[in-house]
């Protein structure tokens, strides 16, 4: 008896080793300092948008209205609702989460491009996690995140996919 719950324990490690040494897909999750320089790259450019974001509601949202971040055009019908290609961002909505939402964090922790060297698309893979009070009560909500990149000459945001942005497309940048 006692042999075999060291040959379950083994077992369970082994089994524990090969599971985890899978994860992550085709390309893996690693430190930021286990990748390659184009990876690093995509990774730079993806994480200066992001801190715009988490930082910045007012330079976000001018740089869709300027049309520099997006192409967008309000709906004639709901001037809360700006629409970016088949997607709508209620600006009241965000707004208010900007004001609410502190201790945004954004962990980007994997490029993919499908098992192929980076050329010219890329996605970047992570997590977005901010903190909330409602009704006195603090709240913390976190969720994943993909971001696409296209190069045209330097690396450009062309989409992001999260809860709160309800995948959000970029076509100015394709």
């Amino acid at each position: 008896m006692k042999h075999f719950k060291f040959l379950v324990i083994g077992a369970l490690f082994i089994f524990l080793g090969i599971s985890l040494s899978g994860c992550g897909g085709s390309t893996g999750t690693r430190s930021p300092s286990g990748y390659s320089p184009e990876e690093r790259e995509v990774i730079d450019v993806a994480i200066a948008f992001i801190k715009t974001i988490e930082t910045d509601y007012d330079t976000v949202m001018s740089k869709i209205a300027t049309n520099e971040l997006v192409y967008y055009y309000k709906d004639p019908t709901d001037s809360t609702k700006r629409i970016i290609g088949n997607y709508q961002i209620f600006s009241d909505k965000l707004k208010a989460f900007y004001s609410a939402a502190v201790n945004i964090e954004t962990l980007l922790y994997e490029v993919s491009t499908n098992g192929g060297p980076i050329d010219d698309t890329a996605t970047v893979y992570g997590t977005f996690k901010y903190t909330y009070t409602k009704s006195g009560k603090e709240f913390t909500e976190q969720e994943p995140i993909q971001i696409g990149l296209t190069r045209h000459g330097e690396w450009k945001i062309t989409w992001l996919t999260s809860l709160l942005g309800h995948g959000l497309s970029f076509p100015s940048f394709k």
